[in-house]
Parts: structure tokens; sequence; C-alpha cells
């Protein structure tokens, strides 16, 4: 969990979803009946460049598509019965939520149902996208290092792809509602499996059943739209990285969005957190969903949680689930599904990737809201006993760089000052010696080494200073670097230097 901050308060102080599946509302909301990925999208007589012009547009985020779980909610409302509910996490409450403290690993067994038109072609998702999405998922849910989900919580649920069915029946790839009847012909045991189907949904990028509703019954699913299944899915950005699915498995294991049904600026004071919103007190209350990803939004008094994987942010954007979400996904695991999962004590660390390519590594950006100061690291023992105590706080990886000497970098050089609590970085050697002369600042390593210019894929650091802080902030984000300069606290000076945005 990247925890909040109120640093950026010195620089700036849904629609509900329709279900959008049948071909007949489909051809109603203006969805093309002939969608066939080319160039140029047709949508409500609109044409757009691409399909992924489309998925930006206000016409997309107007309809509801991005996620279709509170309208299937309502449908399957009937089957809720309130004295048969896991009163810790219900679909209406949350409580005790501390005693499902992840100590044990769970993994889940996935079968992957591919429906495909008739000419098994249409709506074909390769082996590859598929296990590509099993690695998203665990690198979401266990906080993987090194991927986008690395400053999350380690949620110790973790998923196996078991299987994968692949049909040949137009009538499935382009049913409507009455999909959920089909399921009884294609669903593997749902007590052991979670069942994910990718399909045609027009417009709708995912749906998934609530564990209070739906557990174990044949229609107890996910569902993707084919387009957005797996990671770097061709031309379906900024919802290319895998992230539906895991933003629809979290529902499927208990999470709402953090507007929760009706938006609005729920109370998001304990205890009346827990049964409003979306029933989780650590999850900051939010008027509405939010799209893109923009700069530290703020609603409802607070920031917004606009990197939470519940969220309707871009994908490059989500990498979080709080520590109380991950609490009601294991209620709802051992209370709904408990023969879902396999446990597993060994406490395996979560899963790692292959390393960067090149030796890249990250640096890590921490916060002291008592010093309010920034402090990076590549160390990440460093990160990790500093992130334990009372005084900083982990937000994430800021960029990547090269921990040693090599040919085209120069050394990123690290000063301190006792008398002003804050560190420097600078790759100019004369600053670092004139500064080190000084009394108030000491030269202590080279912290990393970086592009001195522009090369093919790599990214500008900024550097901004503030007068009456005493204090540098440095950061890739052009748009933090904007909001920032343009208030009468931050001043923007100049590119530091190069590095890399994601791990190569």
């Amino acid at each position: 969990m990247m925890k909040q901050n109120n640093h950026y308060k010195l620089a700036t102080i849904f629609v509900s979803a329709t279900l959008i599946l049948s071909v007949i509302l489909l051809a109603k909301s203006g969805a093309a009946s002939a969608f066939n990925d080319e160039d140029e999208f047709v949508t409500n007589g609109k044409r757009y460049s691409s399909y992924s012009a489309y998925l930006q547009s206000d016409e997309f985020r107007n309809s509801g598509g991005r996620c279709g779980f509170d309208s299937i909610r309502e449908k399957f409302r009937h089957r809720y019965d309130e004295e048969k509910a896991a009163l810790d996490c219900s679909l209406f409450q949350s409580d005790n939520l501390g005693d499902y403290f992840p100590n044990v690993i769970y993994t889940i067994p996935v079968w992957v149902h591919v429906i495909r038109a008739d000419d098994g072609l249409t709506g074909e998702v390769s082996d590859a996208l598929i296990n590509s999405q099993i690695d998203v998922l665990n690198e979401d849910y266990r906080a993987g290092a090194n991927t986008p989900g690395g400053s999350g919580n380690d949620a110790q649920i973790q998923f196996r792809l078991a299987g994968v069915s692949r049909y040949n029946n137009s009538i499935w790839f382009y049913a409507g509602e009455e999909i959920y009847a089909y399921m009884s012909s294609m669903a593997k045991d749902p007590h052991r499996y979670l069942n994910i189907y990718t399909k045609e949904l027009g417009t709708l990028l995912g749906i998934a059943s609530a564990p209070a509703e739906s557990a174990g019954q044949s229609d107890d699913s996910v569902m993707i739209n084919y387009r957005h299944f797996g990671r770097n899915s061709p031309d379906t950005a900024p919802y290319d990285q895998g992230r539906t699915t895991t933003h629809e498995v979290g529902h499927y294991l208990g999470l709402d969005h953090p507007w929760g049904i009706f938006g609005g600026c729920p109370n998001g004071d304990p205890p009346f957190c827990y049964s409003n919103g979306d029933l989780i007190c650590d999850t900051n209350p939010e008027e509405r969903e939010i799209y893109g990803c923009p700069y530290q939004p703020e609603s409802c008094g607070s920031l917004d949680p606009y990197k939470n994987y519940m969220n309707y942010t871009d994908d490059s954007c989500m990498d979080q689930f709080t520590i109380e979400q991950v609490y009601r996904m294991r209620c709802s695991l051992e209370n709904y599904r408990p023969n879902l999962y396999e446990g597993n004590t060994d406490p395996t660390p979560p899963p790692t990737p292959t390393p960067c390519t090149d030796g890249l590594t990250p640096v890590f950006r921490l916060y002291s809201e008592g010093l309010l100061v920034h402090l990076f690291t590549t160390d990440e023992n460093e990160k990790n006993v500093l992130d334990a105590g009372p005084v900083w706080n982990f937000e994430g990886i800021a960029w990547y760089v090269y921990p040693g000497p090599r040919d085209g970098v120069v050394p990123v050089y690290r000063l301190y000052s006792d008398a002003l609590k804050v560190h420097l970085y600078t790759t100019d050697e004369n600053e670092k010696n004139v500064l080190n002369a000084t009394s108030i600042w000491n030269f202590e390593v080279i912290a990393w080494y970086v592009l001195p210019g522009y090369q093919d894929g790599a990214v500008p650091v900024y550097r901004l200073y503030s007068d009456g802080l005493k204090k540098h902030l440095y950061t890739r984000d052009e748009n933090e670097k904007n909001v920032l300069n343009a208030t009468s606290v931050w001043v923007y000076e100049t590119i530091a230097y190069y590095a890399y945005a994601t791990c190569q």
C-alpha cells in the first residue's frame, strides 16, 4: 500500500454501470454490429481514430463500460440471504477484519474459458496472453518486487493456471445476459476453480459475480472482454496491462468500488466506513469513479485512492490493494469459498520476476510527513527499515537506474545536511565539491548511475526547489512537476538527468 501523506497539500490544497451485454443492447448503445478491431472505431454515430481512442473518450467514460459489477450484483441480489451471510464480510458490512491477517498463502486454481465465434479466430486469446494474465494477477496480489504492483500489499493470494478450454460458438460468443444460462455447459466446478471467461462484451471491459450472492453457482465467474485479457493486449490502451482482470477478480473476492454503490462521499470515519461506501476504512472515501491517471485527485476532504486496483484509472496507474482490502478478500475466501483455495503454510516470498535487463535497479521513493521531505534509495533494506519506522513512508518506485558504472552513464552524488535534515542528489561534480566544502553539506556516497542525456526509452527526472522549505524534490512525473511549479512553494530548476520509467 502506498501510504497517503499531506505533502502535496502544500501545493494544491459512477455513473452507475449499465450492463451492456446483449446484442440488442449493444446495438441500442451504438456499438458497431460488426466490431473488428480495424483502425477506425464507430459507435453512436461517432467516429474515433481507433478503439484505443474511444477508450479514452468521454463517451466511454460516461457509458459505465469499465466494469459491470454493480449491475450484475443487482441482478443477483435475490440470492443474498442475510441470515446465511458471513457477518465479517457480508454484502453490506465488514467486521473483525483484523482476524484475517494473511499468515498463510492461498493458491487459487484458475480455469480459463476462451469463447470464440464459429470461425475459431474471432475472439481468440493466445496461450501467451493467458499465461501473462496469470503472471499479472500474481504480481498484483503478491506485490511482486520490481513489478507495477511492487509498492502494494502482499495479500498472500496467488493463482495457478489449472486449465484452458476453447469453444467455437457464435451464440455463446455474442450472447448477452443469457450467457449465464450457458455457463452450466462450460463451468469447471465453481467450488474448486475460479472460472474466467473471455468473450465479446462490446464496449464493456469486464464483469464479476459477488461471493455473497453467487459463490458455488454455475454462473459464479469473472468475464473479461477478450480484447483486454493479458499483458500488452494489442490496440486496447490504456486498459492493456491485465488490470481489468485484477479489478474483476477483486470483485469476485468481495471488494467494491471505492465510491461504493451510490458515490457522493460516503462517511469515511470509523465505524461508519465499515457499513457504507466500499465497506473498507483504509481506502479514503471517493465521490465518484476516476479515469485516466490524474495527479493526486481530492474529494470528500481527502486524497482519492486513484491508484487502487478497484478504481477506474488506467492500467498503468494502478498498483495497490489496501491492508483492509486484503483482509476482506481473505475473509470472503474463508467464509464463502472455503474449497476454492489451496492453503500453504510455507512462508514463500512473493514471486520475483526476471531481473531488469541491462542491470537496471529500482529507485525507491519515501516521504516523511514530519520532515516534509522525500528520500530516494536503491537499497531495499534501507527502504524496508525506514518504512517500518514512524518517520518514513514508502511511496513507490520512482524510476530505474544503473547500480554501477558503465559506458555512457554518470554518477549521482548523494549529499546530506544534518542542519536541514535533507538529502541532495546531483550529477554535477563541481556542485558536489562546492557544497561538500561548506559546513552545511557532507558528501555521503555515489548513489547510482544515470544517463546524462536522452536515449531511447529514457525519461527526464525533473528537479524542483522550495526556497521556503530549503529542499529539493525530484520527479519523473511531468504533471507533478507542472502542478508544483505552478504554486508559490516550488520552482522548477532543471532536468537533473535521464532514467527509465519501467524495468526494461
